[in-house]
C-alpha cells in the first residue's frame, strides 16, 4: 500500500515538472520567435478568368520585441468561411529587427467548381469584404534540437 502511494505522489509530481521543462524549453528554443504577432490585413481578388478567380491574401508579421527575431519559414491555410482555399509555405529566413514588421502577399487561386455559388458570386463582385477570411499555420524556427514551431490563428471581417 505505502509503495503505491508513494508511485501515486511521484507521478503526481513528476507530470507537472515535465509539462513546466517542455514549456522553458520551448521558450529557450524558439526565444523571441514566441512573441512575434502574425495578422491576416486584407484579402482582395486580382484577376476572374471564367472558371477561376485569383486572390492575394496579405499576411504581416510583427515583431514586437526588442529583440532582433529570426523566422525560418511560415505556412498559412487560409480559409474563407468554412471553406478551404489552399496552403502556402515560405521556406526562406526573414530577419525582423525590434519593432519591424513584414507584410506578405500571397496568390491563391480558386476554382469556381470547388466553391459555393454564392462564394463565386462574392469573388466575382469583389465583395471580399463580406466574407470572413482566417488563417492558421505556423512560423518555424531552426533550433539544435529540430525545427519548432510557433502556431497562429488569425481573422480578417
Amino acid at each position: 500500500m505505502r509503495r503505491s502511494v508513494t508511485i501515486l505522489i511521484l507521478l503526481l509530481i513528476s507530470v507537472p515538472l515535465v509539462n513546466f521543462g517542455y514549456f522553458i524549453f520551448r521558450y529557450i528554443a524558439l526565444g523571441p520567435v514566441n512573441d512575434c504577432e502574425v495578422g491576416l490585413v486584407d484579402v482582395y481578388v486580382s484577376h476572374v478568368d471564367t472558371d477561376s478567380a485569383k486572390i492575394v491574401a496579405i499576411v504581416e508579421v510583427l515583431n514586437p520585441t526588442n529583440k532582433r527575431v529570426s523566422v525560418d519559414g511560415i505556412r498559412i491555410e487560409l480559409y474563407a468561411e468554412d471553406i478551404y482555399i489552399g496552403e502556402y509555405t515560405i521556406n526562406r529566413t526573414i530577419t525582423l529587427t525590434p519593432g519591424d514588421k513584414v507584410t506578405i502577399p500571397i496568390n491563391f487561386t480558386i476554382y469556381y467548381s470547388n466553391v459555393p455559388t454564392e462564394f463565386v458570386r462574392a469573388l466575382l463582385e469583389n465583395r471580399t469584404g463580406d466574407v470572413i477570411w482566417w488563417a492558421t499555420g505556423g512560423l518555424y524556427a531552426n533550433s539544435l534540437f529540430g525545427t519548432l514551431e510557433v502556431p497562429f490563428n488569425v481573422t480578417l471581417g
